[in-house]
Formats: structure tokens, C-alpha cells, sequence
């Protein structure tokens, strides 16, 4: 599951720039007994400015999004590896 909020507050202080705060929760689940085995929640934030390639702002804001849950997609990738090395084999 993931869920991202942007924020444009800063556009007091400049006019063309967004900040993006996304969440990523994954779940490992044991198939074999139903049990959830791990549980891993990352929130990343992302700032970006407006380029002259954008056709608007609400593509700045988008391409924030995309940033962070890149970040937290990472960071939960390498925590489920990180896990699954320490586990014993079955």
C-alpha cells in the first residue's frame, strides 16, 4: 500500500516548487501457515522545482510523488533483503 501527500506551501517562498511525502507498507506473508512474517513501513519525502520541460505544475508535483515512492520502494526492497538473509532456511 502506498500513500503520498504534496505539499505547495513553499510556494510563499518559491513559486515553483513542491514537496512530496509518501508511505510504503509492505508485507511478508508465509503462504504455507497465513502468518505475516514481516511488516515494513518507509516514508520518504522528495522537494523538486518546476523545469522549463514541464507543460505544468501538476507534472512537478507528480514527478515528486514518483521520486519519493521510488526512495520508500527502495528502502523497503532492501529491508525485506536484509530480513530474508538472517532467516533460516526452510
Amino acid at each position: 500500500m502506498s500513500t503520498c501527500q504534496s505539499y505547495q506551501k513553499y510556494r510563499l517562498i518559491d513559486p515553483n516548487e513542491t514537496k512530496s511525502y509518501c508511505s510504503i507498507e509492505a508485507v511478508l506473508l508465509d503462504i504455507r501457515s497465513g502468518l505475516i512474517v514481516k511488516s515494513i513501513v518507509s516514508t520518504e519525502e522528495y522537494s523538486i522545482k518546476k523545469s522549463t520541460s514541464d507543460t505544468n505544475f501538476y507534472e512537478t508535483i507528480k514527478k515528486a510523488e514518483l521520486k519519493a515512492v521510488a526512495k520508500a520502494l527502495g528502502n523497503v526492497a532492501n529491508k525485506i533483503v536484509s530480513f530474508l538473509k538472517v532467516v533460516p532456511n526452510m
